[in-house]
């Protein structure tokens, strides 16, 4: 860290967390965007551009436009390095498409930010793209601070610190129905952003009716939790284990963990608190299995090859011959005399026009 801090002296970068590796491990380090940044965060906007321009040929979901830097799921920014003799290498940023696809896969990374994320369905991106979105997801979903440390802005929307904050003792840190606890991060909504945006209309697109009814169609706009709700009205995971425990040392320190994401703490002692991860970077599944969704298009049924379903049909007997060749013989009298007229007309008229 002390490297990042000579490099990019106008910036505070605080340690996140480890993410563990098959090979190699993830040390990653935060701190908030600045103009210092911009021209890094460019080149990786272009690379996870071009990763989603890939897969978004394959997809079918409606895709959303990314937050752009500064805001929302990229106001932060974050640096990884496999050890203390490797460099620190700057994320990309999040786009909505990772942050939805990487809630359908469970993939362990290897500690190789260049390696290929082989899953269905198709990640956009490279190995990278999925650290930023778990990390995304993560800090989301349990980065928590004691109440009242925090007070939302005018949009509400970020939250700033609070000059008139009274620090709580331990022990009301350490009460069990956790109203002491508050959610600062912004919540990530289903379509993968913090605020709610239209879908992209595709490059190409059918004309008439389809296009007509579409705008018709009123997209109703993605809300989720304010900022700063208490970790207390987090729902419980689906074996009915509590979404956070809390639990309290001798000493008087306070850990916090989260159940959902296993490895995620919020430490806190009489003075100062802080969030950290350690862990696979994985979210707990509840026991079950994981199972992929929507893996492919519905298989068609085998034909029926019973003894009712391949009956040959019954012969028709004689009256019902007699009546089918009946109906057919006045029909095609019908259309031979109609052939008769239209033929006859022709005739005439190329008669008067040799007269002429």
């Amino acid at each position: 860290m002390a490297s990042l801090a000579v490099k990019f002296p106008n910036s505070s970068f605080t340690f996140w967390g480890k993410i563990f590796g098959k090979v190699s491990n993830y040390f990653i380090v935060e701190t908030n965007f600045a103009n210092e940044f911009v021209r890094i965060a460019e080149n990786a906007i272009s690379t996870t551009n071009d990763a989603t321009s890939q897969i978004r040929s394959q997809n079918t979901r409606p895709s959303f436009p990314p937050e752009i830097p500064g805001e929302g799921l990229n106001s932060k920014i974050y640096f990884v390095c496999n050890g203390i003799e490797s460099e620190w290498v700057m994320l990309p940023h999040v786009t909505p498409d990772q942050i939805r696809c990487s809630r359908q896969t469970c993939v362990l990374l290897s500690g190789n930010l260049e390696n290929n994320i082989n899953t269905y369905p198709p990640f956009p991106g490279k190995e990278k793209h999925l650290l930023r979105a778990q990390i995304a997801r993560i800090s989301a979903a349990t980065h928590i601070s004691p109440a009242d440390f925090f007070q939302p802005n005018e949009d509400g929307e970020e939250a700033i610190a609070n000059p008139e904050y009274e620090p709580l003792s331990p022990s009301e840190l350490a009460d069990s129905s956790l109203e002491n606890w508050v959610h600062h991060s912004m919540f990530i909504l289903p379509q993968g952003r913090t605020k709610s945006a239209p879908a992209l209309k595709p490059e190409s697109s059918s004309h008439g009716e389809d296009e007509e009814e579409d705008e018709e169609e009123e997209e109703e706009e993605e809300v989720g939790p304010p900022l700063l709700h208490p970790i207390a009205e987090d729902d419980d995971l689906d074996d009915g284990t509590p979404a956070w425990c809390v639990k309290q040392s001798p000493n008087g320190t306070v850990l916090v963990s989260s159940n959902y994401w296993p490895g995620a703490y919020a430490i806190a002692t009489e003075e100062r608190w802080w969030n950290v991860y350690i862990g696979w970077g994985q979210k707990q599944l509840s026991g079950e299995a994981y199972r992929p969704i929507n893996l492919h298009p519905p298989v068609a049924d085998q034909f029926d090859d019973s003894e009712e379903a391949c009956r040959e049909v019954d012969d028709p007997s004689h009256e019902e011959e007699e009546a089918w060749l009946a109906a057919h013989a006045e029909l095609n009298a019908d259309v031979a005399d109609d052939e008769n007229g239209d033929g006859s007309e022709e005739s005439e008229e190329e008669d008067d026009e040799d007269d002429r």
